[in-house]
């Protein structure tokens, strides 16, 4: 049986490459510049190609204010590409486990998201993936779509990897404080990932639909900072104390407008699934521990 992986040179796509699928599953992980999931015909040959049992789509447009510029590239890729998967997943008779996003909601609610709370995405990139959310519901009975928030990871661009780029040259940075979510570990995602498709294709009974995963506790980004600081001096990957300021989101100038809420209730997935949610700060201490030893 084999997985057909798109997005392979992203975030969690990248950390595919590090995990060994249960026998007897094999995976086939494809980059942007193999499979252009905008690209119709591509898509047919791949699956053609590769002849997959199941599709995982990594495959994202994810510069949340780089979509309010390019709002066409961001809804091709999100919503188009994701259709085309869809509709291709369909024609085979495949299941599709599609990765989304906590920004499909505008986080005014004190309370934490639910599967089944009424979305109202703030932005581009938020109604984009909205829209590939719905076209799989519109297309495919079989899907998984999976939102998570916050992911961070050794590979590609995350708040992790941006905060330690400012703190080498500064010693006082301001964060945002009044914006709270669930820092995810990239790993930690395409382990869950894996694990889902593996229950699919070994024929485990799976209730299709939407759930929640990701890390705990939610926090700040000014919090998240705070720690991120913390674990970096002690992996001497920053050699001075950074005064972390905290600032309102007012204060902070930036394209799109962004949740401030975006909690979510993964309650739905510890029922459902015999997966385990990740804690953010032990995975946070391996990555600066890998990324030291580069």
């Amino acid at each position: 049986m084999k997985i057909l992986i798109t997005g392979a040179n992203g975030q969690v796509g990248r950390e595919f490459a590090r995990l060994t699928p249960p026998n007897p599953i094999h995976t086939s992980a494809l980059t942007r510049d193999q499979l252009d999931i905008t690209d119709t015909d591509e898509v047919s040959e791949a699956f053609v190609g590769h002849q997959p049992s199941i599709v995982i789509n990594c495959a994202a447009y994810t510069m949340v204010d780089g979509a309010e510029e390019d709002p066409e590239r961001a809804f091709a890729v999100n919503a188009v590409g994701v259709e085309n998967l869809a509709r291709a997943c369909r024609d085979a008779g495949i299941p599709l486990l599609h990765l989304s996003t906590d920004y499909v909601f505008d986080g005014t609610r004190d309370a934490p998201y639910g599967e089944n709370d009424s979305v109202a995405p703030l932005g581009v990139y938020g109604r984009s993936k909205w829209e590939g959310e719905e076209a799989i519901r519109g297309h495919l009975e079989n899907h998984l779509i999976v939102r998570s928030s916050w992911i961070f990871g050794v590979h590609g661009h995350n708040f992790v990897k941006k905060m330690l780029l400012l703190g080498r040259n500064r010693t006082k940075i301001k964060i945002v404080a009044n914006q709270f979510g669930c820092p995810t570990p990239a790993s930690a995602v395409a382990e869950a990932l894996i694990a889902l498709a593996h229950k699919v294709v070994s024929g485990a009974g799976v209730d299709w639909g939407t759930y929640h995963f990701c890390g705990r506790p939610p926090t700040s980004w000014h919090a998240f900072a705070e720690v991120i600081f913390e674990y970096a001096g002690e992996r001497g990957l920053i050699d001075h104390p950074v005064v972390v300021q905290a600032i309102k989101s007012s204060e902070y100038s930036r394209l799109a407008r962004t949740p401030a809420k975006a909690v979510l209730d993964c309650a739905k997935w510890s029922r459902t699934f015999d997966i385990p949610l990740p804690s953010w700060q032990p995975a946070l201490k391996s990555m600066l521990a890998e990324i030291s030893l580069q």
